[in-house]
């Protein structure tokens, strides 16, 4: 089922001082209920068929451990030594449905207010899983260092979340220093 229409949702004029002043934005239930269980079925659906089909070798990174999916274009991360998968990146071209999500406008309106542009296009995607019982702490980083190696200008990429699950301090949300998008890069 493809995901719905709905009206441009672009920031306000409050988003966009907090924007500026702060480096994110947070839109709290963008998405209803009914939407997030499709979009988690789809998730869901498309991690069991690469974990089910995959063909690759796992090499250790550092503390991470990856399965370069090259038939499929994915690069899987393992929970360690576990079967339990960490992250997918990218995905969309594997999944109309989730491709179809990843335009829609609660995503797009915004980073077109994020980036200043008005035409923009998924440059990566990431499936991140955080299964109960399983994972670390990620560090407090920056995605700019990144974005500088892979992108033709770091300053045009932005980041749009969507947490499927409640997301809270006891369950390891993800924690964000106001401003630390101006310093660091």
């Amino acid at each position: 089922m493809p995901a719905p229409t709905v009206a441009p949702i672009r920031f306000s004029a409050d988003e966009r001082a907090r924007y500026a002043r702060d480096g994110y934005v947070v839109r709290e239930r963008a998405f209803d209920a009914d939407e997030c269980t499709r979009i988690t079925a789809a998730c869901e659906a498309l991690v069991d068929r690469l974990v089910r089909d995959r063909r690759g070798e796992r090499i250790k990174v550092s503390n991470y451990v990856f399965d370069a999916d090259v038939p499929n274009g994915v690069m899987i991360k393992w929970e360690g030594d576990t079967e339990i998968v960490h992250g997918i990146e990218p995905f969309a071209h594997l999944s109309p449905e989730l491709k179809a999500w990843g335009y829609d406008a609660r995503f797009v309106d915004p980073m077109r207010d994020a980036i200043g542009f008005e035409k923009i296009e998924l440059f990566t995607e990431k499936l991140n899983l955080k299964r109960p019982r399983f994972g670390g702490v990620n560090p407090l980083h920056q995605d700019y260092p990144y974005w500088v190696r892979v992108a033709e200008v770091a300053e045009e990429v932005a980041t749009a979340m969507l947490f499927l699950d409640d997301s809270n301090l006891a369950n390891g949300c993800l924690c964000v220093v106001p401003g630390s998008h101006r310093a660091g890069k």
